[in-house]
Parts: structure tokens; sequence; C-alpha cells
């Protein structure tokens, strides 16, 4: 009788998974703490029967509520080839990665790759592996999937981290400069202050660090407490080399448990001025509610009862909802203090499965190095603009191109802020009007710079036919290069060449005489000041692009380009 129930409820289940893989879907292989946010989001919003779960082992209590919401669930060893069979290759337009171990996820997803190639499956699909150890980034794309790289099977395979999605998702919505224009219209040094040494810190050390780029080249200096700041520092120094040529980073190595911890004195580390962030960031949210209660009862508590305290303080609460709610209804006391990293907001489609800086970072990666054109728009709700835009991101020479056009689009808020500029949700807004309005502002802002400069349409064209010289070995002229800085059109451009120079650092290049990808050289890894060479003054261009297509990129991912202060009011 008991065998008979359990064969009729494991017919069920494959009947199930049939019909869903009858449909495009998505296939989670293992249910982590990401895949079941991520499902719990779908489930509010409906689409918890377009997902198929593979678990290696039965788990009722996780995968019964499961079953209920509609979700396929195929209990089953994900590295057993047989599992294939039960897959639809043709409809899966999507497949999460997260068993747990680097290892593991790297070699399911190398050969979910080789099926696919071996079905000849030519509908696009998104992998996402997940990768704790982000130093096996490159290793994983360079050594296992680009060898395997076939135009005809459109495999879009991405790596994420949880704890990388929660540090976009904090200076996304909290800029990493603060949010005021008040750094970026002066030179002031800036402080972050950081209370954890896991993951999280260190993804957030990094994030800041890519993102800190301004006009008048404020120096950032990060302040690392706790009792294991100093190795703290030291393994941010191993995982990321050019880490000091970027920010400057400060160990405090204070037992959190001592009254040192929180004393007060003039120019300590919780006094600097400006600090626009001061983040409690440990891998253990109960660290991290205890830590808050004691900064804002033991450190900040007078200012913040006299309204005058500086700092934001953002707390990392993973699954206390509650307590999220509470510290972010913004009373009086608690005005300045602010939660991130809730699995909830971060573990949705659009930041999983969209990667909410793909769609920019495409574009950014689809015009690279073509002749300007400043009415340029890609319409993405055309399937077949759509289809050429992914193809040339698929198809990238290395994961290298795709992380260097995300940093560029993440950059896009701070250079609008210079301008007295920010940008907001478009809905329904014709698509050539919003970049006939969006160039309109951005040209007006620019106007005077580049009347003074000298750098008018007419020479951006004549400019891309001397680089063509330059790449056929032709004589050459350069147009136009700053010395001066005086303009805040030359100091964008200089802050996108030290923002390109940090993403670069960062992942470990260096400069050369002679530019070499595969030993991580290049010859432009030095200040524009000490571009004295022709071929390199020339490579401004692509930064002078960064600046001036802003208006194109925002429009055709739908956002309108809008005065600083009409985004305030349109926030209030």
């Amino acid at each position: 009788m008991l065998a008979g129930l359990l064969f009729f409820k494991k017919s069920l289940e494959e009947f199930a998974v049939r019909r869903i893989s009858s449909a495009p879907h998505r296939v989670l292989f293992g249910l982590g703490e990401t895949a079941e946010a991520l499902l719990a989001n779908e489930r509010a919003a409906g689409r918890a029967g377009r997902y198929v779960v593979v678990e290696k082992e039965e788990a009722p209590a996780r995968l019964e509520p499961l079953r209920r919401a509609g979700t396929g669930v195929l209990v089953h060893d994900a590295l057993d080839e047989g599992l294939f069979d039960r897959l639809d290759f043709e409809q899966m337009e999507g497949a999460m990665i997260t068993l747990g171990d680097d290892r593991l996820n790297m070699e399911l997803a190398v050969r979910l790759v080789e099926r696919y190639q071996k079905e000849d499956v030519r509908t696009p699909i998104k992998l996402l592996v997940h990768l704790r150890d982000r130093r096996l980034e490159s290793l994983f794309h360079e050594s296992f999937i680009l060898p395997r790289f076939d135009p005809r099977h459109p495999i879009d395979v991405a790596t994420f981290s949880w704890y990388d999605e929660a540090a976009e998702s904090l200076f996304d919505t909290a800029p990493v400069e603060g949010e005021t224009a008040r750094l970026v219209e002066n030179g002031d040094p800036f402080h972050l202050t950081v209370l954890g040494t896991g993951e999280l810190a260190a993804n957030l050390v990094a994030e800041a660090a890519e993102r800190a780029h301004l006009p008048e080249q404020n120096p950032l200096h990060i302040h690392l407490v706790g009792r294991e700041a100093e190795r703290f520092a030291a393994r941010l120094r191993r995982r990321y080399p050019g880490i000091d040529r970027v920010v400057t980073l400060h160990p405090h190595p204070l037992d959190e448990e001592s009254p040192a911890f929180v004393e007060r004195h003039e120019e300590d580390h919780w006094s600097l001025s400006p600090m626009p962030h001061v983040v409690v960031c440990h891998d253990d949210e109960n660290a991290n509610v205890k830590l808050a209660i004691d900064l804002f009862d033991r450190v900040y508590r007078a200012e913040a009862a006299d309204g005058t305290l500086e700092p934001r303080i953002d707390v990392a609460l993973f699954h206390t909802y509650s307590l999220h709610d509470q510290i972010d209804a913004d009373g009086e006391m608690y005005d300045r203090f602010h939660s991130f990293a809730r699995a909830a907001r971060v573990c949705t489609y659009e930041n999983i499965f969209e990667e909410r800086h793909d769609t920019i970072a495409k574009l950014i990666h689809y015009g690279y190095a073509e002749e300007y054109d400043p009415m340029a728009l890609h319409d993405l709700s055309d399937p077949d603009t759509r289809e050429k835009i992914d193809a040339k991101w698929y198809g990238s020479a290395s994961l290298h191109d795709k992380l260097s056009s995300r940093a560029q689009a993440k950059h896009i808020d701070i250079k609008l802020k210079a301008l007295g500029l920010a940008r907001r949700p478009a809905v329904d807004f014709p698509i050539e009007e919003l970049l006939a309005d969006n160039r309109k502002l951005l040209d007006e802002k620019l106007a005077t710079d580049r009347q003074k400069t000298g750098v008018d349409d007419a020479l951006l064209h004549r400019w891309y036919e001397e680089l063509r010289k330059s790449w056929s070995g032709e004589p050459f002229e350069v147009p136009w290069f700053p010395t001066r800085f005086e303009t805040t059109f030359e100091k964008l451009i200089r802050a996108e060449h030290e923002r390109w120079n940090a993403f670069h650092y960062l992942q470990g290049w260096r400069h050369a005489p002679k530019t070499d990808k595969r030993k991580k050289e290049h010859a432009c890894l030095k200040p524009l000041h000490e571009f004295v060479e022709p071929e390199l003054q020339l490579t401004i261009l692509y930064d002078i692009y960064a600046i001036l297509y802003i208006p194109n990129y925002l429009a055709a991912a739908g956002y309108a380009v809008v005065s600083l202060e009409e985004k305030e009011e349109k926030k209030s």
C-alpha cells in the first residue's frame, strides 16, 4: 500500500515537472538561501509555477511548500547524467546552480554547457553559477567556459555571489559618495567605516573602491574596525592586489566587546567628516543587530537625538524582516539608521536573472568603439535589435569585457550628479521622445564646457577617423587632449579614466609600456596627465563616449534624465 502511494506521488511529481518543462521555465539546481528567497518572491508574483527545483535529498519541510505553490520538484543528484534526460533544454530559458560548493557548481555548469551543445539547442539561456570565492571567476570563464564557446548556442554564463548582490544593492540605493551633491562639488577626502571582516564586508569594500571616483578626485579612506581588522586588510590586499592604488585602508584592531571600541574622541573613526556611511556588515545577522544597538546607544545617541547625526548607519539584516521595517520606518531617533541586504529584496528575478546593470552594460558593450552618433538608439522591445545586442554580449571575447561594461554602467549616477542631474524610471514613455529629452538636458549642461574645449560633434567625427588611421598603422593626429581640467566636462573625462583604472587595478592588472591582456598588463593604466604618447591620447575618445552616450543608454533602458531638484521633489 505504502509503495503504491509513493509510486503515485512520484508519478504526479514527474507529471508536474513535464508540464512546467513544456513551456519556457527556469531550473534551480540546489535549494540554498538564495534560491529559497528567489522562489518566495516569485511565488508572491504568481510565477512559482515556472520553476523546477533539483534537490539531492528529500526534505519535506522545505520541498512541500514548493510543491503546493506549483513548483516542480525533482529529488535527484544534480551531477548524475541521468538527470539531463528528464530536462527540456529547448524550453529552459534560465538555470541557477547553488549546490553549496564552488567546485561542484563549476563542474555542473560545464556539464550543462556541453549537454546544451550536444543537443544542438539554439534558444538563448541564462546560466547563473554561484561562486563564493570570486577569485575563481576569471579561471572559471577563461579555462572552462570560453574554450567551449560556440556562437550557434547562445549561452550567457554568469557568476554571482549573494554578498556581491547585497553590496551592489546598498550602493545603488545609498550612493557611496553620499546622498547629497556635496562631495562632487569639492575635493574633500571622505571616509567609509566598515564593521565586519567576512565575505559581505570584502564585497562592500571592493564595490566602494570601484565606484568612488568623483570629478574633483576626492580620496576615499576606508576604516576597517574590529578585532580582526589587520588580518582583514591583509586579506583584501591579497584578493584585490591593486586596492592600495585605489583607496586608503585604515585597520583599527579594536575588540568589539571592549569599552575602547565605542569610545569617542576627536578625529577617531567615528567622528571623521565627511563620512557618508558607517556600515555594519558581518556575515552573522545577530552580530549586526548587537553592533547596531551599541552604535546607537553608546556612539551616536546624542547626535541622533539632536538631529545632527552626519553618517548614514547601514546595517546588514538578511532575514529579520520585522526589524528591517522598524529601522526603515524613519522615526526621529533612527532617522539615519537603515537596513540593507534583505534577502527578499536582493533575491528577485530582476536582480538575479536579469542582473540590474546588464541592460545598460550590454548597450555599452554593443556600441563600443563605433563612430559617434548622438541620436543612436537601440529599441530593446524590438526582437531583432535585442537579438543582435545579446549575440554580441554572449560572444564577448572575455568575462573581463562584460565586467568592465558593468562597472561603467554603475558609475552613471555619479556622472549625472556632477552635472546636477539624476535618472528615474520612465514608464510607457515613447523611446524616441525619451532620448530627445535626455539628450537636450545633458547637452545643455555640457554646452559651455564643450564650447570652451572645442569638443563638438564635428571634432568627434574627425577623432574617429584619426582613431581608425591608428588602428591600420597610418599616420594620425590627436584632435584634442585635456591638460588643465578646468571644466566639469574635462573633470568627468578624468574621473571616467580613473574609474577604468580602478576597475583594472582591483582585478589585478598593472601598467606596462605595451598592452598584453594575457598578462593583465595595459599601457593606459596610468593617470591622464602622464599620457604623452599620441596613441594613448587618442583613446580618451572612449572616456568621452562614456559621458556623451549616457542619454542614449538610459533612454534605451527606460530611464528619464531629470534635474536633481526634480528627482528630490518626486521622492518627497
